[in-house]
Formats: structure tokens, C-alpha cells, sequence
């Protein structure tokens, strides 16, 4: 749904999305037309797509995913909201809406933070999930008690739905009828082992799920176990969408 922006917001966001133009940021993109709905996407300043490659070393390698950040008129005071359009099995994102949850789009906003910074913290939230603020109940729980199992179901929702072209998501039925034809048919999780992973997961983010910087990693991170302290925060062939 359009929301009506002030011009100034207007001018910031226009400003913001030249500046991802000119800056891009590796496994980021912002994206401009819908090919499958047929839609400009930047038509409407108030909701913002942009696709982020899963993370290397984590379940979501190889898929390509669909994030919206919706905006109100009270934005940059008020933080957007953040949604995976793309169906995915996270503890910190909703299995029904999408919404995302981390620490930056609600206490820890500030008006100065742009989108380069909002999209950076998803990314690493894909690599750190955080299982004590978890809207995925299942997914939570299976992190900390059986962190196998999260990781094949999770690479089972990227294998099925990180592959598709377009921003369309299958419809509630379809989704569960995917999810049980493919139990079966989705290979196991197994995780790169680098020699030492923690020089790329430091430079990704910190303690706060707080970027400092996004280089492509050079090694695959090792997937472990998170612990009560981690705080909230691909290479498949491209779609069709158009990015800038």
C-alpha cells in the first residue's frame, strides 16, 4: 500500500538509493522492476526491495533473496519495517508475514542510519540468528537443541523457494504442499569447514549484529552452534530481476 512521503523523505531516500547505485555492496542489491508482476519498483518510495545472496558456509548459500523495507510518513524518525518477501526458515524472521526481527529496526534505530546499514544487519542476521528474540518458535527452538535439523529445513526452504524468479511467493497450501514433497528430496546441510572462520565473521559484524564492513568471504564460514550471547541483529544464477 502507497504511503504518502513528505518531499524532504522523498529527496533522502532518492539520495540513499543513487548512493547503492554508485557504492554497491557485495551480495546486496537494490531492485527496480518486478518482471513477473510486471511492476516498477520504484514507483513507490515508501517500500523498498533489494535482494541479499545467502551468506557463504550457511544454510542459505546459492539463494537469492527478496527483502522489502516498508516506510511511513514518519520515516527516517520512525525505523522501517523489514520483511522477507522470499519464504524462509530463520528463528528472527515471521513464517507468515515475513517480518523481520532485529535489534536495529526497533530500540537501537536511529534517524541518521540509512539502508546500506539496515540491509547490511539482515545479511548478518542470516549468519548469526539470534534464538532468544525468535518469532519462528520451531526455528528457535531447533537451533539450540538440534542445530542439524535447523540447518537442513533451512537449506530445504532455500533450495525450494530462494531459486524462483520475481517477487511473487507461493500461496499458504502451495507452500506446505512444497515443503512436504521436498522433505525427502532435499539433500543434507553440511557445512564448509575453513581453517579458521572467525577473521571473516568479525569483519561481517560485531557482538550487536552491528556491520562494519561486507566484503564477500574469502573463506566459508564454519557453522556452529549460537550461544545465549549472540544478540539479534550465493551464488546461484541470477534472476531476472532488474537491479540497479
Amino acid at each position: 500500500m502507497s504511503t504518502f512521503l513528505p518531499p524532504n523523505t522523498i529527496q533522502r531516500i532518492s539520495r540513499e538509493i543513487m548512493d547503492l547505485q554508485k557504492n554497491k555492496i557485495d551480495g546486496i542489491e537494490i531492485l527496480t522492476y518486478d518482471p513477473v508482476r510486471n511492476v516498477d519498483l520504484l514507483s513507490d518510495l515508501s517500500e523498498i526491495y533489494a535482494c541479499i545472496d545467502g551468506p557463504q558456509g550457511t544454510p542459505f548459500e546459492s539463494g537469492k533473496f527478496v527483502v522489502k523495507l516498508v516506510l511511513d510518513q514518519e520515516f527516517p524518525t520512525k525505523p522501517p519495517k523489514g520483511y522477507f518477501v522470499t519464504k524462509i526458515f530463520h528463528p528472527n524472521v515471521s513464517p507468515r508475514e515475513g517480518e523481520i526481527c532485529v535489534n536495529t529496526l526497533k530500540r537501537d534505530w536511529k534517524s541518521t542510519l540509512g539502508f546500506k546499514h539496515v540491509l547490511m544487519v539482515i545479511r548478518c542476521l542470516m549468519i548469526e540468528p539470534n534464538p532468544d528474540s525468535a518469532l519462528n518458535a520451531e526455528a528457535g527452538r531447533l537451533i539450540q537443541d538440534n542445530y542439524e535439523a535447523y540447518a537442513n529445513k533451512a537449506k530445504m526452504f532455500t533450495d525450494i523457494y530462494a531459486k524462483q524468479q520475481g517477487l511473487s511467493s507461493p500461496s499458504a497450501t502451495e507452500s506446505n504442499n512444497m515443503d512436504t514433497q521436498s522433505l525427502n528430496k532435499t539433500s543434507s546441510f553440511t557445512p564448509s569447514t575453513p581453517s579458521d572462520d572467525s577473521d571473516v565473521k568479525e569483519n561481517l559484524c560485531n557482538n550487536n549484529n552491528t556491520p562494519q564492513s561486507l566484503p564477500v568471504p574469502k573463506k566459508p564460514l564454519l557453522l556452529k552452534k549460537p550461544t545465549s550471547s549472540t544478540t539479534s541483529s550465493t551464488t546461484s544464477k541470477p534472476t531476472s530481476l532488474k537491479r540497479l
